[in-house]
């Protein structure tokens, strides 16, 4: 009976996980769908929480043990099976996440992580997604700053002295000059931060967000580039053609885009630009832009001469114009842009200068 409970359990868990898949790819927020879901008197919101993976000794040994009884009696309990094996696949997504960000960039970079213990209260690591994730940005030459409330001299045990990782002794330690957040416990401290002190500490406002702690369009709009669990986005990659699915929010180091619309020799979208971020220097060769601003105060370079643009502004890029766009401002800017050419790929852009290392 405990083993049955116990898979039961991880059976939900690892059901929402699933779900935060479909969510993902649909537009979906697991959130709200988990409201509805947990609405149903029969269902109940237990154990209907989207993340990165559960840990611990009780759900994995006991769910484990009752397909391995069902086997020794000869029957497969194939969903029980499923259950452990979804929830390995998700200890490994926060990882994927970080890896599609960064992509090549990865290696070097430091990641700032916040918890480690499998669950708050306790500094029992056994089967913790932390470990995962640590073990898979080591192996891709990232390094890794780790905070834990509690499992700090745990995890050292465990892991020993290992090349790149190091430990904070607070949160805000963990992040100074990091280059992205991974949240992987839900320790309460962590609901709540400084966020004005997150965005200065890191070297980039970036987050990934293992267990939902916040609001997507919060965390937009204090500047931070947000990925939550089956919060309805993913990070896109180019699909090489350079031209995005329209309505698809595509996210760079910069900010974001969004296709509005495309067809033959056009290409239209939504640029967003964060607080004092900076596109790359580029050229193109065979396609002229058109940018009209809708908010915020952005600073137009085109060969060598600088605009400074308010809403309603517009100005023409040329074909072979040296140019970039700039947001010194505190709020971040956004603009349509129009591409009119004979191609529209990302390999037209000739970088000549990039602060993310992409010239």
């Amino acid at each position: 009976t405990k083993y049955a409970a116990n898979a039961m359990l991880a059976t939900r868990i690892s059901f929402m996980n699933e779900l935060s898949g479909v969510a993902e790819r649909v537009g979906a927020d697991i959130e709200q769908v988990r409201a509805g879901i947990g609405a149903d008197k029969r269902i109940g919101y237990n154990y209907l929480y989207a993340g990165c993976g559960y840990g611990g000794s009780c759900l994995p040994k006991d769910t484990d043990a009752l397909a391995q009884t069902a086997r020794e009696h000869g029957y497969r309990a194939q969903i029980v099976e499923a259950v452990s094996g979804v929830n390995e696949s998700q200890k490994a997504l926060l990882g994927r996440k970080i890896q599609a960000w960064f992509a090549e960039k990865l290696p070097g970079r430091l990641i700032a992580l916040w918890g480690l213990s499998f669950k708050p209260g306790t500094d029992d690591m056994r089967g913790a997604p932390s470990l995962a994730l640590i073990e898979f940005l080591l192996s891709q030459g990232a390094r890794v700053r780790a905070y834990d409330p509690v499992a700090i001299e745990r995890c050292r045990a465990l892991l020993g002295d290992r090349h790149g990782l190091e430990y904070a002794q607070s949160a805000g330690e963990a992040v100074d000059g990091a280059d992205a957040l991974a949240i992987v416990t839900e320790w309460p401290q962590f609901r709540s931060p400084d966020f004005g002190l997150l965005m200065d500490r890191l070297r980039e406002p970036v987050i990934f967000d293992g267990r939902n702690l916040y609001s997507p369009d919060v965390m937009r709009d204090k500047g931070f580039r947000y990925f939550g669990i089956g919060r309805g986005e993913r990070i896109a990659r180019d699909n090489g053609s350079g031209v995005h699915p329209v309505g698809e929010e595509v996210f760079r180091p910069w900010g974001s885009f969004e296709g509005l619309g495309q067809g033959e020799g056009y290409q239209v979208k939504r640029l967003r630009v964060l607080p004092g971020e900076t596109l790359s220097l580029q050229r193109h060769r065979r396609r002229e832009e058109h940018w009209v601003v809708v908010s915020g105060t952005p600073v137009a370079e085109r060969d060598g001469e600088s605009h400074s643009l308010n809403v309603g502004d517009h100005i023409l890029i040329p074909l072979g114009a040296v140019h970039r766009i700039h947001n010194p401002g505190d709020e971040p800017a956004e603009l349509v842009e129009v591409q009119l050419g004979d191609y529209l790929g990302e390999d037209d852009i000739e970088r000549f200068e990039d602060v993310y290392g992409r010239a």
